[in-house]
């Protein structure tokens, strides 16, 4: 079938931007799109033994019609319908209605089945926007259950379901890519029909991340991502590339003015980028450096090192607070050379932006700094030779494949402060060669992790001002922005608005607040301001994980810290340390706390090695508790969870080693199934120009 969302039956353009929001970009995303609960129904049960909640059937009959008279434009008033059978009274509600439709089969004294949830009011059985039928031979039409699907505003549960299960009938059966040997292992079932089962399940067990059939799906999705990386190595090693021939001493010069000495594992990672790029083949590699591991130094020697043969380099970066401290970055290390440079984001304004794209194209500006987006624009460069990513989690196998089409065949860097347990890698960047760096700089204190109660709060406010007294500045993060307008009796998460609020009644004129939500230009005078002093404490969502350095802050305070994965805390501590004074890192959690959260908490207080925390965090999310441990740093798949089907991850690795064995570019007939395969997950295997 046509691979776009309005062939599908009902899908127009209001349809179409709610499954946007849903990340469903067409038929394909949908049968990946899979349910989140099956509710039972309660059929022909009495109405006065239901509850507020309770989905249910019922046979009733239409006693009283109460339609709003249609001078009432606004249409607030409910369309009523009032209905009983031989066990109560109900009532069914219709808002914006539409007259003529509900008189069609509203009829006094006509018998109907509705279908839809209770609620009470005013000790009124209701149930809003019923399915209704009509009585005549249904009994054998009901289902006992209901699938319900994660939605969107302007989207109804039943739309979604009859859009899936268009599109499941629209499938025809692919020929089997999965070896014969792990079908007999696993039991598993055929892709079409597995998807059939998670999408018409009888219970929540067939819906389950641990179920037969999502084990399945999560497998074929593995096995087309192994192949895709596979096939993405192999393109890459028969494309030609571009020496860069330099002496390196730009490179070096900037080495040998820096105020520290580089560790081992630093100056390890630039000869192999060097090396590298010396050669004729092109570069794709991965630097994966714990947090305050120094890659930042590692990429800026590569970037001279391009710019010294003449040439240019562009560091790109997902969000305009971590481009805004690269371009500080260079700034301060590149005073001294002969080196222009410029920063270009979405926020740039129309007439320098227009100077930047001429000085680009010209080549007088070497080095670019910005968003991804810089990339993605039509921005010319007279020699692009180099290309830089940092901390993009989401840049995906396909997208690094654009990148390779891109320039004058540049060599690829992307940089990650994103611990990554080797398993993963695997997956994720199966194409790259990987450069890791764990070791710290030397003149790196270690920070003192404790973790309290929030029954300390009090006193833990109280001892920042000695901490303010000897010149220090903090850091307090908090897991949401603001309260939400009706906040439920169990989300005892602490806003950062609302934080911010009380400490600057305590310390006036020194508390600043950033988080995502905030105006671009805001959040970077606030940034400015706590680097600065004029702030010296700076309450702050994750939006400072990455990308934001300020030598002289030696506290921060992590509110909620249960509700954050191992990874994410590991970054977060990263903010401070970054000087020559100890540091500290309180985690302030909410009693009670399960007994993974805690181990996680322990964790984290006692190790510092970003990658042994990456380990640990997948062996305790495997303990069933799940949540708050998003792995930071991984990108979403459409089935795949690296808790529930870690295990799968090397045979998938292996069957993909052995089929491009025997056809390393999928040319030969017998590889057609694997074309299905990559389509069906969105791999685009025809831009590979062998």
């Amino acid at each position: 079938m046509k691979n776009s969302l309005d062939t599908i039956p009902g899908v127009g353009e209001k349809a179409i931007e709610a499954l946007k929001r849903l990340n469903i970009y067409s038929p394909n995303d949908l049968l990946f799109h899979f349910p989140s609960n099956v509710i039972n129904k309660k059929i022909y049960q009495p109405i006065f033994s239901l509850n507020i909640g309770d989905l249910v059937v019922l046979k009733v009959k239409i006693i009283a019609i109460d339609q709003p008279s249609s001078s009432y434009s606004s249409k607030r008033r409910a369309f009523r319908i009032y209905c009983e059978n031989e066990t109560g009274k109900l009532q069914l509600l219709y808002f914006s209605y539409y007259p003529n439709y509900l008189l069609k089969w509203a009829k006094v004294g006509s018998e109907v089945l509705t279908i839809g949830k209770i609620d009470v009011f005013n000790s009124i059985k209701q149930i809003a926007h019923p399915e209704v039928l009509n009585c005549d031979n249904l009994h054998n039409k009901v289902d006992e259950s209901e699938v319900i699907y994660p939605l969107t505003y302007a989207l109804l549960n039943k739309q979604l379901r009859k859009y899936i299960h268009f599109t499941l009938e629209q499938q025809q059966i692919p020929n089997e890519w999965i070896s014969s040997d792990l079908i007999i292992k696993y039991n598993w079932k055929s892709f079409l029909e597995c998807l059939k089962n998670i999408h018409q399940p009888k219970n929540n067990k067939e819906i389950d991340l641990y179920s037969n059939e999502r084990q399945r799906i999560a497998y074929d999705e593995l096995l087309a991502t192994q192949l895709m990386v596979n096939l993405l190595r192999h393109y890459k090693n028969k494309q030609l590339g571009r020496a860069i021939i330099s002496s390196g001493k730009l490179y070096k010069e900037f080495i040998n003015n820096l105020p520290f000495e580089l560790t081992n594992e630093q100056q390890k990672a630039i000869e192999d980028i060097i090396k590298d790029q010396n050669s004729n083949n092109k570069m794709s590699r991965l630097l994966q450096g714990d947090v305050g591991s120094g890659k930042t130094v590692v990429a800026i020697a590569a970037i001279l090192n391009a710019v010294e043969s003449n040439s240019q380099a562009v560091l790109m970066a997902p969000t305009d607070v971590l481009a805004n401290q690269h371009n500080l970055t260079l700034e301060k290390f590149l005073f001294n050379l002969p080196i222009k440079f410029a920063l270009l984001t979405g926020k740039t304004k129309p007439k320098i932006r227009a100077k930047i794209m001429e000085d680009l194209a010209n080549g007088k500006i070497q080095i670019l700094i910005g968003t991804h987006a810089v990339f993605q624009d039509k921005v010319e460069f007279k020699d692009l030779a180099l290309v830089v990513i940092d901390e993009q989690h989401r840049f995906g196998v396909e997208q690094r494949l654009s990148l390779v089409n891109k320039g004058n065949n540049p060599d690829l860097l992307i940089m990650s402060a994103t611990p990554i347990p080797r398993s993963l890698s695997l997956v994720l960047y199966g194409d790259m060669d990987v450069t890791r760096i764990s070791e710290k700089p030397k003149s790196r204190i270690p920070i003192k992790t404790s973790i309290m109660p929030t029954s300390k709060l009090n006193s833990v406010v109280d001892s920042l001002k000695n901490i303010l007294e000897s010149r220090g500045k903090i850091y307090w993060i908090c897991p949401l922005v603001s309260e939400p307008d009706e906040p439920e009796p169990e989300n005892t998460k602490v806003a950062a608005e609302t934080r911010m609020k009380s400490l600057a009644n305590i310390y006036p004129n020194i508390v600043g607040l950033v988080h995502g939500k905030l105006d671009n230009k805001l959040k970077q005078d606030n940034l400015m301001k706590f680097a600065n002093g004029d702030f010296k404490i700076l309450v702050a969502t994750t939006v400072v994980e990455v990308g934001v350095d300020v030598p002289d802050a030696t506290v921060i305070i992590i509110e909620n810290a249960e509700s954050f994965g191992l990874s994410q805390l590991h970054q977060l501590r990263g903010r401070v340390g970054r000087g020559d004074k100890a540091s500290h890192c309180i985690l302030l959690y909410k009693s009670p706390i399960s007994n993974t959260s805690w181990q996680r908490l322990k964790i984290i207080k006692d190790t510092e090695d970003g990658f042994v925390l990456a380990e640990e965090d997948l062996k305790l999310r495997g303990g069933g508790d799940l949540s708050g441990t998003k792995q930071s740093g991984v990108p979403d798949f459409k089935s795949v969870d690296f808790v529930a089907h870690h295990h799968l991850i090397s045979a998938a690795h292996k069957q993909a080693k052995d089929i491009l064995a025997k056809d390393a570019t999928l040319s030969l007939d017998e590889s057609k199934k694997y074309h299905d395969l990559l389509k069906i997950f969105g791999f685009n295997y025809k831009s590979l120009d062998w």
